[in-house]
């Protein structure tokens, strides 16, 4: 193996699969070797092999892909170049993905509840003048001591 041929491996993440049992969605990360940074986006797989698998997304780092449990929606996180990650919707029949989070520090794994009508996530929030929250100021450790 030589250095570029790590621009050709690509790494599944962990499958989601539909409620019905006919799709699973991957999470599949590839690393760019011109902009030296990994991306991923999500593949639908078919899990009878009737058909390749096909992209879902075009995102630059999509991940985390979860079906509601009345398989009509598809949670994720996608993040653009140098962003947080956010959470996304995406219709199972069809459409674009909707963002639906703005978080400065990030969004967590989405989780469904049982009925499809809410989705739950964490998001850590900046404390004031940290982080580079503040007009001016720089991100700052914090100080244990």
């Amino acid at each position: 193996m030589r250095p570029d041929d790590l621009a050709s491996l690509r790494t599944p993440g962990a499958a989601t699969v539909s409620p019905d049992g006919s799709t699973a969605v991957v999470a599949v990360t590839r690393l760019d070797l011109v902009a030296d940074e990994y991306r991923s986006q999500l593949w639908a797989v078919p899990t009878d092999a009737s058909a390749p698998a096909r992209p879902l997304t075009h995102g630059h780092r999509d991940s985390a892909p979860v079906f509601s449990p009345d398989g009509r929606w598809l949670a994720f996180l996608g993040a653009e170049s140098g962003g947080k990650p956010q959470l996304h919707l995406l219709p199972t029949a069809g459409g674009e993905a909707r963002r639906l989070t703005d978080h400065p520090l990030g969004a967590g794994s989405p989780v469904w509840s049982p009925d499809s009508r809410r989705i739950a996530y964490t998001a850590r929030v900046p404390e004031e003048g940290r982080y580079g929250t503040a007009e001016g100021s720089a991100p700052t450790p914090r100080n244990p001591g």
